[in-house]
């Protein structure tokens, strides 16, 4: 059943670019929204496409999912590979800092 929903969620995002080259990683959230990196953004659709604030977040990476309506995701630093958590601020309109969630001596590659 995930694999059907990824493959719809892929068509339905190369449906919106210009080039399904650079949709990497989409995937549905719970309430039905979706969402995938592209351009090194988190894009969703909201009756046109919408990148989402990803651009400043350090490390940010096509490996990352949408649960309880927070991103996370295998994020990049100097230390490693491991995951991250963003939760987005309905009131100021905006993603809060990303919270490291784990602390691993090797790289997590995907979750």
């Amino acid at each position: 059943m995930k694999r059907t929903f990824k493959a719809a969620a892929a068509v339905l995002a190369c449906a919106m670019v210009t080039s399904c080259a650079t949709v990497s990683n989409p995937v549905f959230s719970e309430d039905g929204d979706l969402y995938w990196y592209s351009d090194s953004t988190l894009k969703t659709y909201n009756e046109e496409v919408v990148n989402l604030y990803t651009d400043g977040i350090a490390g940010f990476t096509d490996k990352f999912d949408i649960v309880n309506n927070k991103v996370y995701y295998v994020g990049t630093s100097e230390e490693g590979k491991n995951l991250y958590v963003l939760t987005y601020d309905e009131n100021s309109d905006s993603w809060n800092a990303p919270v490291q969630i784990t602390n691993q001596v090797n790289d997590i590659d995907y979750f």
